[in-house]
């Protein structure tokens, strides 16, 4: 006669506690999350764009005056993200983030119709300190290319607070070229990156859109920041006039005639 002996199985009881270890470490943290804004004026004779072909073959200096106002956005928060090995002590000279981004709805859910098409926008933000993080390729009247830099707005490298600092366009009537860009490198010598809305906003009018901080590291375990509200203005955009100035005299022995006189 077979016996089947039944054996109880230890290890198997449902009623214990079951502690699951967290394989994938800490999630990155967002704090101190800020959000401002400044309306910047571009007017008068700070907008100019001359393009200087006096001193070099005598031939008309070419002017192009415009004036424009909008609002310069900057968000920060304060990121941390230590430990790569749960197993590990923690390392605060060590970063295992991936990306930390800036996050908005465009256009805000609350100002459209049901249905229409609302695009998640998200702006990366940057520790990287005052350098370059990207290239504007821009034309000059006479056609020809040059480039401003791309600052982030960020203020110290490697601190921990990531920063995006841009300019919230909204779409205008007359679009009075590069003023914006074109005074910022005359007077700080780089410019920050523009974000041009969907939303039908007027220069007298403002809109609110909702902000948050995301922040993802290499095990893909994200952070996100409470939600904060910015109400933001519509552009202003004006081409005043395009015109060109007389050359003063011939210089001599260089081919190129001086500057006219203001």
């Amino acid at each position: 006669m077979l016996v089947l002996a039944l054996v109880p199985l230890s290890g198997c009881n449902k009623s214990e506690g079951t502690n699951v270890e967290n394989f994938f470490g800490a999630p990155p943290v967002v704090s101190e999350m800020s959000l401002t804004k400044e309306r910047r004026d571009f007017s008068g004779g700070v907008c100019d764009v001359p393009v200087d072909l006096c001193t070099c073959c005598c031939l008309y200096l070419t002017v192009t005056q415009a004036r424009a106002s909008i609002d310069l956005v900057t968000a920060s928060a304060k990121v941390t993200d230590s430990t790569a090995d749960p197993n590990d002590p923690p390392d605060p000279n060590y970063s295992d983030l991936l990306v930390v981004i800036l996050r908005f709805l465009d256009p805000p859910p609350a100002t459209v119709p049901p249905g229409t098409l609302i695009n998640q926008i998200s702006l990366e933000m940057f520790d990287t300190g005052p350098v370059a993080v990207g290239q504007v390729s821009l034309t000059d009247p006479s056609g020809n290319p040059y480039i401003i830099d791309i600052y982030s707005g960020d203020l110290a490298a490697g601190d921990g607070v990531f920063t995006r600092k841009f300019y919230f366009g909204t779409s205008t009537a007359d679009n009075a070229g590069s003023c914006v860009e074109d005074t910022d490198r005359a007077t700080i010598q780089h410019t920050y990156s523009t974000y041009s809305t969907s939303a039908t906003i007027g220069p007298s009018e403002s809109v609110d859109f909702q902000f948050t901080v995301q922040a993802v590291d290499r095990k893909g375990t994200t952070d996100t920041s409470t939600e904060i509200s910015l109400p933001v203005q519509g552009t202003f955009r004006e081409n005043l006039n395009s015109g060109q100035l007389a050359c003063g005299p011939p210089i001599p022995g260089t081919g190129g005639c001086s500057l006219p006189s203001p």
